[in-house]
């Protein structure tokens, strides 16, 4: 199934730090953007259809003349509201119950602000720091370097399974941290670097993340000459976010930049 209007789509090249079962064992940052609808994506692609839908059912499109912040909590309160549901779970150290059914807030924030965002977690849903750059220079060079690689659409019911290891979150946190300065300073290389290492060090502590094809899609890509790949979503299915010098015959992104 397609969806297109011209509300926008997500790209993130570091995730899942805005779940709190991960940042409680180590704080850590998510780094994504914003992308302009420049063509039809598929519906479940790991580039926030779900969040994007939700928008579309409050406001139809983006209201303009609210603070993107403002709007991107009153999204993620709409997704995640006092009536959610837990679940007893004896496996989370903190207690007996577990937010497990509470959606990231990277995607609402991704979508609704413009620019580059960069957004640190330490046990909670929404990011205790929040940064956003949006200058021209750095997001015309991440309209050059980055691309969109399609996989197969991830099947109903397929989901991301985690078994927590506090060193590998520590590592994930790390080349996201990575991420960002060579973000800054606009380093390609250094940026391919350390988005690789954030795609391992998930793999590592994920048994179904770049299941079904995925993986063999990202060592093709890598072998292709792509610098760095970075599955969206969950990982199991959609498309791939690509670093690399030349596009090739990958989907070309337009960054959102208002």
């Amino acid at each position: 199934m397609k969806t297109t209007n011209n509300l926008p789509y997500r790209i993130v090249l570091s995730t899942w730090m805005d779940q709190m079962q991960l940042s409680r064992e180590h704080p850590g940052a998510c780094i994504g953007f914003s992308i302009e609808p420049t063509q039809k994506f598929n519906e479940r692609c790991g580039m926030g259809t779900s969040t994007r839908a939700s928008i579309k059912k409050i406001w139809g499109n983006l209201p303009k003349d609210r603070d993107p912040v403002e709007l991107s909590k009153l999204v993620f309160c709409v997704d995640n509201p006092p009536t959610l549901p837990v679940e007893p779970n004896n496996n989370f150290p903190w207690g007996s119950y577990a937010a497990r059914w509470i959606t990231g807030s990277i995607d609402p924030i991704t979508l609704i602000i413009p620019g580059v965002s960069y957004c640190n977690y330490d046990g909670k849903p929404w990011p205790n720091k929040l940064e956003t750059i949006n200058d021209d220079d750095t997001l015309n060079w991440l309209e050059e370097i980055v691309t969109l690689a399609p996989t197969r659409e991830r099947p109903e019911g397929e989901a991301f399974q985690l078994d927590i290891k506090p060193n590998l979150i520590k590592e994930l946190s790390h080349n996201s941290d990575q991420a960002w300065e060579a973000i800054k300073e606009r380093d390609t290389y250094r940026l391919a670097e350390a988005v690789n290492g954030c795609r391992k060090a998930i793999n590592n502590f994920s048994d179904t993340y770049m299941a079904n094809g995925v993986k063999e899609k990202v060592n093709e890509l890598l072998g292709e000459g792509v610098l760095a790949a970075f599955p969206q979503g969950a990982g199991c299915g959609g498309y791939i976010a690509c670093i690399s010098e030349n596009p090739n015959d990958r989907i070309k992104i337009k960054v959102r930049k208002k």
